[in-house]
């Protein structure tokens, strides 16, 4: 893992992240600029399938996971877009 790929990790996989802002959420997601580490792209995908998560940080949580092209978890990722996409309950701005 690069230093780059580290600090991102420490930015969302950090204990305070549940406590984070919106706002520090959504910053720390938009300074994804590809997902390799398949630790952090199952976190960015956890908060992009959290209904309970602000829909602005999980709209920049999908963002971040187009970048995730070479993941080894990308048949996840897009099963979960599936499964967000069918789901009636879902907001549509999501």
């Amino acid at each position: 893992m690069s230093n780059e790929d580290k600090e991102k990790h420490v930015a969302i996989g950090s204990p305070h992240f549940d406590v984070a802002t919106s706002g520090e959420k959504q910053e720390a997601l938009r300074q994804i600029i590809e997902l390799h580490d398949a630790e952090l792209t199952a976190q960015v995908l956890a908060l992009g399938m959290n209904m309970q998560e602000e829909d602005l940080v999980r709209i920049e949580a999908w963002r971040a996971l187009g970048m995730a092209e070479t993941s080894p978890l990308l048949p996840n990722i897009r099963e979960a877009a599936i499964q967000l996409v069918r789901n009636p309950e879902e907001d549509e701005d999501v």
